[in-house]
């Protein structure tokens, strides 16, 4: 077993990712293939200092150019380029191989974007990939299953991402990167988790956590949920929340939950405070949220990593927030988050999912006695 390497040039990566011979490096008999594609540069970017952290985290897999790029701008200080790694669990069922590469080299400032697919925990202590992450200036997390990445919990590619939010580069994803880039990740290890079954009985068994993988700052005590409205997720993020504070998963008795819908954001840059007052960094964390009132930026166009899913039941209305709301913390600080559930919408498309790993089946469960029984199970593969 070992590693794929392809490099795919800007000019020809539609004709490079059909032709380029894989070439095979050994990483030991117990480790299963990790893919490796590269667009861009093949040389990374070569810099002193960096002047993020900048975070990114989305409602569904895809890449927003705009949180995305606002990213980018932060950690680079509006001059210069860097390199992006996305971390993958599953490779796409069609279309690209690399759907958020794809969208990261359209943007202005991005030297280079590597696209890891990796498949089994082992990875985690690919060289290679470690190489590639310490490299990097902001590493995104694609679109699946969280718990396969959680299953990096440890390991040393958590170290390697954690090197580059240290170093001022940035981390994000979205839907199960979205999950794994909280301090409190619902997991999904045994299956993925309706509302109407967590509000019903929170200690279900398809309620499983990991914690101690990634505290970013001023991000401490906070459970990640996506899909939000689509899928309606607001009753089993409240159950997340109350079993984090329950089970003394947070600390002081507190915990937030951060839920972004499909196509909205939660981001955070690094931030100077006034000359007027004591300089010292601060974060700010934003969320932009749709309406017919609140004009959207333009939709990015839609890849394969997210998942081909229909609601299993009417989506609630919700009193219209803000546009976008922003609070600043000093980085001694760790306010609530100020994210919040964006507007529901219909879903503009279904493209296909990446596959998950496999988990036990579902079985039927008789509702409470004094609910109504509960809708038949969605037909989507994504566990986020």
């Amino acid at each position: 077993m070992g590693t794929r390497f392809k490099h795919v040039s800007p000019a020809s990566t539609a004709v490079a990712l059909l032709t380029l011979a894989a070439t095979l490096t050994s990483t030991g008999s117990a480790q299963a293939a990790a893919t490796r594609v590269r667009s861009g540069s093949s040389s990374d970017v070569s810099r002193a200092s960096w002047q993020g952290p900048a975070f990114t985290m989305n409602g569904d897999g895809k890449i927003i150019p705009g949180s995305m790029s606002a990213a980018i701008d932060a950690i680079r200080g509006g001059t210069g380029s860097l390199d992006v790694v996305v971390l993958a669990g599953s490779a796409p069922t069609s279309g690209s191989t690399t759907p958020e590469c794809d969208a990261a080299m359209a943007l202005p400032g991005v030297n280079s974007c590597t696209t890891w697919t990796l498949t089994a925990t082992a990875d985690g202590s690919n060289s290679q990939v470690n190489s590639d992450i310490r490299n990097a200036e902001f590493v995104y997390f694609a679109g699946g299953d969280q718990c396969r990445y959680a299953a990096w919990k440890g390991s040393a590619l958590e170290a390697s991402v954690e090197s580059v939010v240290a170093k001022g580069g940035g981390s994000g994803g979205g839907s199960a990167g979205h999950h794994i880039n909280s301090p409190v990740v619902y997991d999904a290890c045994k299956g993925s988790v309706t509302s109407a079954e967590a509000l019903a009985n929170p200690y279900d068994s398809y309620i499983t956590f990991t914690t101690g993988m990634f505290d970013w700052a001023n991000y401490s005590g906070v459970i990640n949920d996506s899909h939000f409205t689509t899928r309606d997720r607001m009753g089993r993020t409240m159950a997340f929340v109350a079993r984090a504070i329950k089970d003394g998963r947070t600390s002081g008795g507190k915990a937030w939950g951060v839920g972004v819908e499909e196509g909205t954001r939660c981001s955070s840059t690094r931030t100077e405070q006034p000359p007027s007052t004591e300089r010292r960094p601060s974060w700010s964390w934003a969320t932009t949220s749709r309406s017919r009132h609140h004009p959207a930026s333009p939709q990015p166009s839609p890849t394969t990593r997210s998942g081909a899913w229909a609601p299993d039941r009417p989506t609630t209305s919700r009193t219209a927030p803000p546009a976008a709301i922003t609070t600043a913390a000093s980085q001694t600080e760790s306010p609530a988050p100020t994210c919040t559930p964006a507007l529901p919408r219909a879903p503009a498309h279904l493209p296909a999912a990446r596959p998950p790993w496999p988990k036990p089946k579902r079985t039927t469960r008789a509702p409470p006695p004094t609910t109504p029984p509960p809708s038949p199970t969605p037909p989507h593969s994504r566990a986020a």
